[in-house]
């Protein structure tokens, strides 16, 4: 293989690669799930008086950028192939992934609840 095609299918992994992220952790279900307590936290912590709504619209829109998502690809490119990237893209595009996502919420806040309430019988029974 020349130098030529060697960068062409690095590229197309890494390009594969953040579309992978984006399947598995930038789906709109899950940033619902995982940002606001952490924007919650990080603006108390800050100390400073901003809106939530402004800094998760910045955030969001900041998450979804290739540059923001780039210092993952190498993390995912020393443990999968091309081939099972492509693999996994496929898994995360089928029509129960995509069902699986889209009930996100349903499935895991009644678990996430269920945590939070042993948390607070174990506290209470300390």
């Amino acid at each position: 293989m020349t130098n030529a095609s060697n960068q062409k299918n690095k590229n197309t992994k890494v390009k594969d690669i953040l579309t992978l992220i984006r399947l598995t952790a930038m789906q709109p279900e899950q940033l619902k799930l995982i940002l606001p307590m952490s924007i919650i936290q990080a603006i108390s912590f800050s100390g400073k008086n901003v809106s939530i709504e402004e800094v998760s619209s910045i955030v969001r829109e900041k998450i979804l950028q290739d540059s923001f998502m780039e210092k993952f690809v190498c993390g995912f490119d020393k443990i999968f192939s091309h081939k099972e990237v492509k693999l996994l893209i496929n898994f995360y595009q089928s029509e129960a992934m995509k069902k699986f996502f889209n009930n996100n919420q349903s499935l895991f806040n009644p678990i996430y609840d269920a945590y939070r309430h042993l948390i607070g019988e174990v506290l209470e029974a300390m």
